[in-house]
């Protein structure tokens, strides 16, 4: 990728609000051999380090293949596992050394799971994960290790055959576990949950999940979610309600695809092919054109560490708030009546209560025993709406305090 391209990539995750940028180094590219002499290109680490320090945006480093001339395969695919573990740890840990301070965060792969990413089995990732492993931690001290994000929920058993490797030890070869996630909006909480479970049982005490490719395509034709189709708006639809979905359900980090895949990767009849939030143009001067979804992201990204809910949760505790509140000012409305009540009647007890007197004066018995029984009926009725008025201060209280509550949750997206 040109370093004009490379640049606005850049560009476009930092206008996002991005904490982190995932972006491959080809170990093929990296390192080669003519004849007796190994040589290494570090010019393309280079420039994504200067780009990094410069808009000051991390990196994720996906260390995709192999070295062709280490590769396993008679043919010297960089897809195939390694001829010798000791020498691929020896060369990711010479990356890890050249960029330390720079890059603290690899991926061993892309979709390893995946015969398009890496024709070995398991047990042979198993070793290729712990190799990279201790080499990372060796020469670059800190550093963090991810699995390779295998492609979905199908790769169960797949990476339970990694961490089944005997002499391996790739259960404990990463620090953080690591998937792709892709699905409709309901099911993303059920696969957060299958995937911490799933990790858990290799690592007891817990390890952070994070998602490294999370999407949706714009073009509708591969909108699969029933409840959002309709081309780029639904797109940044999802994304509004998938990322704090994920979060909500304890995902540690998500990243979203940025970019378009470009033609050459998956062709033109694809979902990744519209999957990114941003459209970049193939030649220079690479042109971006930001799609909705890209607003949304920024937005999102803007509001952390407060986390909103999702549309559809937003509008039912709106509902809940408008119905609270209404109930709210009828409960006050009737309390504050019956408190003018009660101040009424008071006045018009006293009134009774110096007529009695008045009259006792003037020794006018029976005219006194009749105020009494009107006096004593209307403290009766005085009793009665004191209680009713407790009775409506204590439904107003809890109306009131309802509608407030509802009104955090929406602030705060608690």
């Amino acid at each position: 990728m040109p370093h004009q391209q490379k640049e606005r990539v850049f560009a476009e995750a930092k206008a996002m609000g991005a904490s982190s940028i995932r972006l491959d180094i080809e170990l093929h590219a990296v390192f080669r051999r003519y004849d007796r002499w190994d040589l290494r290109d570090w010019s393309g680490i280079d420039d994504v380090v200067a780009l990094s320090r410069r808009y000051g945006i991390p990196i994720t480093a996906v260390l995709t293949g192999v070295p062709n001339f280490l590769s396993a395969c008679q043919d010297r695919s960089e897809r195939c596992p390694p001829s010798s573990y000791h020498a691929y740890g020896n060369y990711v840990g010479e990356v890890a050394e050249r960029t330390r301070g720079a890059i603290s965060v690899f991926e061993v792969l892309n979709e390893p799971d995946t015969h398009a990413a890496f024709r070995g089995t398991p047990e042979e990732y198993a070793r290729m994960l712990s190799a990279a492993h201790d080499a990372i931690r060796e020469r670059s001290p800190g550093s963090r290790v991810l699995n390779g994000g295998v492609s979905g929920t199908g790769a169960r058993d797949w990476l339970a055959r990694v961490f089944a490797t005997p002499g391996a030890a790739a259960a404990s070869g990463f620090d953080v576990a690591n998937v792709h996630m892709r699905g409709s909006v309901a099911s993303l909480p059920r696969m957060v949950a299958f995937w911490k479970d799933f990790f858990r049982r290799y690592r007891p005490a817990g390890v952070p999940l994070w998602i490294t490719e999370h999407g949706y395509p714009a073009d509708t034709a591969y909108q699969n979610d029933p409840a959002y189709r309709g081309g780029e708006a639904a797109q940044a639809a999802y994304l509004r309600d998938s990322l704090p979905t994920l979060v909500r359900a304890g995902a540690a980090r998500i990243f979203v695809s940025t970019r378009d895949t470009w033609p050459g990767e998956f062709g033109t009849d694809s979902p990744y092919f519209s999957e990114g939030v941003a459209r970049v143009s193939l030649a220079a001067p690479y042109s971006v054109r930001r799609r909705p979804a890209a607003g949304v992201v920024s937005f999102l990204a803007g509001q952390w560490p407060r986390l909103p809910h999702t549309v559809p949760m937003e509008t039912r505790l709106a509902a809940a708030r408008d119905e609270h509140t209404l109930a709210c000012f009828q409960a006050s409305a009737e309390r504050d009546r019956l408190a003018r009540a009660l101040t009424s009647k008071r006045r018009s007890i006293a009134r009774l209560r110096s007529a009695t007197r008045r009259v006792a004066k003037r020794h006018l018995r029976r005219r006194a025993l009749a105020l009494k029984a009107r006096t004593r009926q209307g403290l009766r009725e005085l009793a009665t709406m004191k209680r009713r008025r407790a009775a409506a201060d204590a439904r107003a209280g809890g109306r009131c305090g309802l509608a407030r509550i509802h009104q955090a949750r929406i602030d705060t997206g608690s």
